[in-house]
């Protein structure tokens, strides 16, 4: 009979399940809705985690080691009760839910000391140092000044706003950004977040308000890494993942501001990360 581990990257948006054979390396995938507790209770996230496990069917008893890494698990009593609720359905596993930042460590090979972010809708950046996890920023839309894909739409739409009023001069940001609004405007986070990649492809076009935005928001990124680098004694490896790392000339404009770091590394694929994290429950290590 096949035993398996499991790797868990839950985030605002979505839940990646990989299932891992430690027969034959046989993968099973599973992309289930959104698990922040903060945006959908404790209760959301165990219906999303339960779904996951009942849409991927494996026997009862054969799953070794499950390490979910959720977003807005930091703080302890949430992970606590969440790792309580997946030895109650998948009994006999060891089990271990951690913040979704850890997924982004583990997809590194080297997992020693670094400096951690998380640049998509949000933004959050995290130190790691002696195997414990100190937070700058990411304390969400209402409170964050900015440097992540939400602020950068928000103020984008407030540009192209103040053209239509007559405040300040059309640009090429403003026409596109417009042209996308058309008569109704965004209202969720994922509605105004949508319109932050016009920022750099208007940059590309030569408009200076689109290179003045891109400006201040790769400065308030970079600001958190910098601080948070202070942290260490020497400058650290930057682990990066989120949605904007994919556009060169945001990673050119943050790399640009950054004093406090050594190398950035990309990461595409948090649930690698998770699933590393499985494996090394499996063989009986403390993640």
């Amino acid at each position: 009979m096949e035993n398996w581990i499991v790797g868990i990257d839950g985030g605002g948006s979505k839940t990646k399940f990989v299932f891992q054979s430690l027969t034959n390396d046989r993968k099973i995938e599973y992309i289930g809705p959104g698990s922040n507790p903060t945006n959908c209770g404790l209760e959301g996230t165990m219906a999303v985690l339960s779904e996951g496990f009942q849409k991927v069917c494996v026997p009862s008893g054969t799953v070794r080691a499950v390490f979910a890494g959720i977003a807005g698990c930091l703080p302890i009593d949430r992970a606590d009760r969440l790792e309580a609720f997946l030895l109650k359905i998948i009994p006999g596993a060891r089990v271990a839910v951690r913040s979704d930042i850890l997924n982004v460590i583990l997809s590194d090979e080297k997992t020693d000391d670094c400096l951690a972010a998380i640049w998509g809708t949000g933004s959050v950046v995290f130190s790691y140092r002696f195997g414990r996890l100190r937070r700058f920023g990411g304390w969400g839309p209402e409170f964050d000044p900015g440097g992540n894909g939400y602020a950068m739409g928000r103020d984008a739409i407030r540009v192209a706003l103040a053209v239509r009023d007559g405040l300040e001069k059309s640009s090429l940001l403003s026409e596109m950004v417009l042209q996308k609004m058309g008569t109704v405007h965004p209202a969720s986070v994922a509605e105004i977040a949508a319109f932050a990649p016009l920022v750099p492809e208007a940059f590309r076009k030569g408009d200076p308000v689109a290179e003045r935005l891109l400006d201040e928001h790769c400065s308030q990124l970079a600001n958190l890494v910098n601080v948070a680098g202070r942290e260490f004694d020497n400058p650290v490896r930057l682990i990066l993942a989120g949605g904007l790392t994919g556009d060169p000339d945001l990673m050119n404009g943050l790399r640009k501001k950054l004093v406090r770091v050594s190398d950035i590394r990309i990461c595409t694929d948090p649930s690698a990360g998770a699933l590393r994290g499985a494996r090394k429950l499996s063989r009986g290590e403390t993640v």
